[in-house]
């Protein structure tokens, strides 16, 4: 992922000699740089149909409860519970003939090795849904704040550049972040 600062510095106001009117610069700087996606989640589901709600329910809940219990056997990995979903399955002439329910679990962590062997052992009872590799909140906060620094320094050079004598002048930082 592309971590994008953008540093807006003043406008410069020139007087030009001999004219009346003033002319308006702006100057602006930018630096881009990339951050490791060292974070993973991996979405889990256990889902089932049966006759009853009850039934369905028991099923998953089993399944989510023992999910959770081996996760926590694995300290990098943080786990979190999703959505239920629950409905009945229709037969023709519009008659419930059956239940359905889903529930999902989510595991994060920066340990790659841990969620493999976790995900091994999971994958007897539920499912995966999906995987996801980002970078991480401390990891998207440094490239963010030395993407930053970097247009700064890159801002100063070019404001003492442009400048027919150096002076002062405040400065304003828009910081956003998006993926590129």
């Amino acid at each position: 992922m592309r971590i994008h600062t953008t540093l807006f510095l003043c406008a410069a106001t020139l007087i030009l000699a001999g004219r009346a009117g003033a002319m308006t610069i702006d100057l602006g700087s930018e630096a881009k740089r990339t951050a490791a996606n060292d974070q993973i989640r991996a979405l889990v589901f256990s889902e089932s149909t049966g006759a009853t709600p009850e039934e369905t329910a028991k099923t998953v809940n089993r399944q989510i409860a023992e999910g959770l219990r081996l996760a926590k056997t694995f300290n990098a990995v943080r786990t979190q519970t999703g959505p239920i979903q629950s409905h009945p399955v229709y037969a023709k002439g519009n008659r419930i003939e059956g239940w359905r329910m889903r529930s999902e679990l989510a595991l994060t962590t920066q340990d790659t090795a841990q969620l493999s062997n976790l995900l091994g052992k999971l994958q007897g009872t539920l499912g995966i849904a999906g995987l996801h590799a980002a970078p991480s909140h401390e990891t998207r906060s440094r490239v963010e704040a030395e993407a930053t620094a970097a247009a700064t320094s890159t801002s100063r050079g070019r404001s003492w550049v442009t400048s027919p004598r150096p002076r002062r002048c405040s400065s304003s930082v828009a910081s956003r972040s998006r993926p590129t």
